[in-house]
């Protein structure tokens, strides 16, 4: 009877012990139910706010950092998530905070959801998913793959004009910028790669090179452009930049701070008539009705091109611009040297140039600017940025990244181009 009771007073223990061990064992097995990780909680974007960074980056808290846990996010354009734009795993070792920035621009009504399991667990050990949902202010409206290798991109008159590396140009029609339609593309064999690109009435004019390191305008006419024709060329003497055209002449930024004048009065045979030396590193160059504007190292020249062959310097500005555009009688100006300033001038009461206004940015590397709709499109070292103006004052700034580096930005009629090496994509601006 003793040894009985001796056995007996040791069986509580025993199912204790058990019990501890059985809750010990669920609490280590990550695909028992009552050990899946609680829904994350979303931190931002949430609540069908307006995002002005497309894509955003996604923040979410964490539910537990006692272990190591695994997410899995998602973005879609529906709230079934039935064919996700983007889909991974972000890994967290005790942060309190995650995060995660997809490469794909967004469209304008997003959905995104994440949910979490135990680090080491199987597929079966993912908690609930928690969903948001938000707005983009500059949503994706189309993506154009068939461009390969575009490095420059001009839009005129709802026509896209696209250079290629290294020797082919592209038509579009982007009259429907949701559905860009190709219309032809061009090869020149003689050119190896191409500098820059104008449209002027029913011709295109490029500068470009040769494997020779000859440098040339070529003329081509689209006046079908549906077949693109070669139409005539001019040697040029040194390395062309940015060019300019003002029938009957095209002006050619050099090297060695020269600007060369080309006869095209007859297409066939365009010729070096006369040149400006400037002396000082050339920017850039733009015509605004008979002015030609000269953007230097430290200065703004106006040029009186009335008689096109023999232009003579009418004005003068101290001030460094290094990339710039002009949309009416706005000239829209970036400053590579501290600090990084974008300047607004009035450029209606030409050769005199007004300034109206300016703000800083965080940004350097400035490589080009375009606007339209109230929007000014820069796109930089970071990426691209997008303000909205209103009276000049600096506006909620947007910034995109797109999934690849961005060579070339263009915009028109409320909507931006954006060119890399993986074809074109559409962003709609400002309304």
């Amino acid at each position: 009877m003793i040894k009985l009771f001796c056995r007996l007073q040791y069986v509580p223990v025993f199912i204790i012990l058990c019990f501890i061990g059985c809750n010990r064992k669920d609490f280590l097995n990550p695909t028992d139910p009552i050990n899946f990780p609680l829904p994350p909680i979303l931190a931002y974007p949430t609540g069908d706010i307006l995002i002005y960074d497309n894509p955003p980056t996604f923040y979410w808290g964490l539910i537990d950092t006692s272990f190591d846990l695994v997410y899995e996010i998602q973005g879609a354009e529906n709230s079934t998530f039935d064919n996700p734009i983007f889909s991974t795993i972000v890994y967290s070792y005790g942060d309190t905070v995650c995060f995660y920035q997809p490469d794909e621009l967004l469209k304008e009504h997003c959905f995104w959801r994440v949910r979490a399991r135990v680090g080491g667990a199987s597929d079966k050990a993912w908690g609930e998913w928690t969903t948001g949902s938000f707005y983009e202010r500059f949503p994706l409206v189309a993506e154009y793959e068939d461009i390969p290798e575009g490095n420059k991109i001009i839009i005129k008159d709802n026509y896209a004009y696209v250079m290629d590396k290294p020797q082919t140009f592209h038509i579009l029609d982007v009259s429907n910028p949701a559905e860009p339609e190709f219309i032809s593309s061009f090869t020149d064999s003689v050119v190896s790669n191409f500098y820059d690109i104008k449209k002027e009435g029913n011709y295109l004019y490029l500068t470009c090179r040769n494997i020779n390191y000859d440098y040339f305008l070529r003329i081509y006419s689209i006046s079908n452009s549906s077949s693109p024709q070669f139409t005539g060329a001019c040697s040029l003497r040194y390395s062309p930049g940015c060019l300019a055209v003002s029938y009957p002449a095209v002006y050619i930024e050099q090297d060695y701070g020269t600007i060369a004048i080309i006869d095209i009065s007859d297409p066939t045979n365009p010729f070096e008539a006369n040149s400006i030396d400037i002396d000082y590193n050339i920017y850039g160059i733009v015509i605004k009705e008979n002015y030609l504007l000269v953007f230097t190292s430290s200065q703004i020249k106006v040029y009186n091109i009335t008689n096109p062959f023999y232009p003579y310097l009418i004005n003068n500005y101290s001030h460094y611009i290094d990339k710039f555009c002009i949309s009416g009688d706005t000239l829209f100006a970036t400053n590579n040297n501290y600090p990084y300033n974008i300047t607004i001038f009035d450029v209606s009461a030409l050769p005199t140039l007004k300034k109206i206004g300016s703000f800083s940015t965080d940004y350097y590397s400035f490589y080009e600017i375009c606007f339209s709709s109230d929007c000014l499109a820069v796109r930089h070292s970071d990426g691209v940025s997008i303000f909205e103006l209103s009276k000049y004052k600096k506006p909620e700034e947007g910034k995109l990244y797109p999934s690849s580096y961005t060579y070339s930005i263009a915009s028109n009629k409320g909507y931006l181009y954006l060119i890399s090496y993986d074809g074109m994509r559409v962003v709609k601006l400002c309304e």
